[in-house]
């Protein structure tokens, strides 16, 4: 998160000429780093589960361990939700030049993923009301 604000800071300050001075395999390895790091956070609450560790190693370890008991519809969902994101964007990609209504889709995207799928989440697992433990697929609450 530090290196974020300090590539802000270096954007709004007109700094970027710097970056010329790190080594290209050093940027692109600490930009690789970074993204392996934030889609390994990411896959335990893709395929629905708990208890992953922290480390590289030891997430991809515990994530193909615990792959058999993964939920199911945790992974439709997530996988879905990917499915939605990439056809808007390929959408976007081929036809926004023709149709407004299909640019706007195209870079509303992430939020209309978020409206749909917390709605659907609401609607299935609404049923079960405060009794989190017979959701079928974990909520994000805060505590």
């Amino acid at each position: 998160m530090c290196m974020g604000f300090y590539g802000i800071i270096l954007g709004f300050l007109n700094l970027g000429f710097l970056l010329e001075f790190i080594s290209l395999p050093i940027l692109s390895g600490f930009i690789s780093a970074v993204a392996i790091t934030i889609g390994l956070n990411q896959v335990p609450s893709l395929l629905g589960e708990e208890n992953v560790g922290t480390g590289t190693a030891t997430q991809i370890r515990e994530i193909f361990q615990q792959l058999p008991e993964a939920n199911g519809y945790a992974c439709a969902i997530g996988f879905s939700g990917l499915v939605f994101l990439v056809i808007l964007e390929q959408a976007g990609k081929r036809w926004s030049e023709k149709s407004k209504a299909i640019w706007l889709l195209s870079i509303t995207r992430a939020f209309l993923c978020l409206v749909l799928f917390t709605g659907i989440s609401y609607a299935v697992n609404k049923k079960f009301g405060s009794h989190s433990t017979k959701y079928l697929w974990d909520v994000v609450k805060v505590k």
